[in-house]
């Protein structure tokens, strides 16, 4: 459980660690937002990332992050179990959350309308139909909103619907952590449930 008042401490390794990615991934606030809100949904976080120790010249042995959690420099006190409450999984009815963006192109540029951990249920308009057709475009990747036409993590697939109207518009609401359900109309208050389509997005 992220806990709402005490910070969680993050302490990077050193040496042959990932250190170094993860910390290229904080200085890119909007991607790394994005990994927080997966973890903890819309709960606030206070995180605080400790950068690694440095070896002492002066001591070469004395311990450092890494070797510091293994000789125990972290007290934890003993015996006391831990309860792990998952906001997410509770949030979705014990379902796991929605995990991909979905949208159109626009200016060649990926326009997601709907994002990771969107509540299930909801509509959601993804943009018109035309001629029928919509070319619906979906990623994992949290690059997701800096993508372009292209990009070998952004995935297109054309949707035909030859029955539907000429101002028909396409709407879509997540229904499972890899499934949407689809529908054209043209306007939310007339979508009719009975014409719906499951789309998987793996």
């Amino acid at each position: 459980e992220a806990p709402h008042e005490e910070a969680i401490h993050c302490l990077l390794a050193g040496n042959g660690s990932r250190s170094r990615y993860l910390t290229r991934l904080m200085e890119d606030k909007e991607i790394w937002q994005s990994l927080v809100k997966g973890a903890f949904g819309n709960t606030e976080v206070n995180l605080v990332v400790h950068k690694p120790l440095e070896m002492s010249e002066q001591d070469p042995h004395a311990p450092t992050g890494k070797t510091g959690v293994a000789l125990g420099l972290l007290r934890i006190k003993p015996g006391e179990n831990t309860l792990l409450i998952n906001h997410v999984l509770n949030k979705h009815d014990d379902q796991a959350p929605f995990s991909w963006f979905v949208g159109r192109l626009r200016r060649n540029q990926f326009k997601p309308m709907i994002q990771p951990n969107a509540p299930y249920g909801e509509w959601v308009e993804l943009g018109p139909l035309q001629q029928g057709i919509f070319n619906l475009y979906s990623s994992r990747s949290p690059r997701a909103k800096q993508m372009k036409a292209g990009d070998a993590e952004l995935r297109k697939q054309r949707l035909d619907f030859p029955a539907a109207s000429k101002e028909a518009k396409l709407f879509a609401r997540p229904i499972a952590p890899n499934e949407i359900a689809l529908a054209t109309a043209e306007s939310v208050s007339e979508i009719d449930r009975n014409e719906q389509q499951v789309y998987s997005l793996n």
